[in-house]
């Protein structure tokens, strides 16, 4: 059997005797149950091997990291340390427990590297603007004449501003959409084709209908007799 011990989280304190094939996660199945929220559900798992203990990846989400990298499976030797997302973790062999001491000793050393880090990446301070001196004089107040020449200035002369309101005014024109609003270029080959065909066929309609109208007329203005002199000359 072998121990595990964390030392980092919200199970801070945590002793597990885990055996060959245990689980360590967040589930209540696992061998070795963990809280904290960086931890999956089922994220690795304890092996051993002709004596060699190693621990092995679960397709957990943080992974196994030791010493910052990330690895699949970790060789662990008694006293090896390794984090489960955030948590860290030491591994015992069989062998005697490490006393609570121990472990409070491991915890402030982890939590002393969190308050350096934190430090490293606070941001700088901004001073404050320095406020001026209180013998610093008052700006004068101007004089009624220049209040009143300023707000003058301010007025825009009338014929000005309908001339500047003019310029400032268009038109809007809506956008229409349609086959006879859009640009002809810009329609599909096919489409192209049929307004061809169909304008070709309007074309011989009208032609067609047009020599029918004049043989019509023509027939009209000539009578039902005109081609029988025609006839009786042959």
């Amino acid at each position: 059997m072998a121990h595990l011990y964390v030392l980092s989280g919200p199970d801070l304190g945590k002793a597990f005797q885990v055996a060959p094939g245990a689980v360590l996660g967040r589930s209540n199945e696992c061998a070795a149950v963990l809280r904290d929220h960086s931890v999956s559900r089922l994220h690795a798992r304890l092996d051993c091997e002709g004596g060699r203990w190693s621990l092995v990846d679960l397709n957990s989400r943080n992974g196994i990291v030791v010493a910052g990298l990330k690895s699949l499976r970790v060789e662990l030797v008694d006293g090896a340390t390794f984090q489960l997302g955030e948590v860290l973790m030491r591994f015992r062999a069989e062998g005697p427990e490490p006393s609570p001491v121990e472990i409070k000793e491991a915890a402030a050393i982890v939590e002393e590297e969190l308050v350096l880090e934190g430090a490293l990446e606070a941001p700088p301070t901004i001073p404050a603007p320095a406020r001026p001196p209180s013998g610093f004089p008052k700006p004068a107040n101007p004089a009624p004449e220049l209040v009143r020449t300023a707000h003058a200035a301010r007025t825009p002369v009338r014929g000005l501003e309908q001339r500047e309101r003019g310029v400032l005014q268009y038109s809007k024109v809506a956008n229409r959409s349609g086959l006879f609003q859009a640009d002809f270029a810009q329609q599909p080959w096919y489409l192209k084709l049929a307004l061809v065909l169909l304008a070709l066929a309007l074309c011989a309609l009208a032609g067609w209908a047009a020599f029918r109208a004049t043989g019509f007329f023509k027939e009209k203005v000539a009578g039902p007799g005109a081609e029988t002199p025609a006839s009786e000359d042959r």
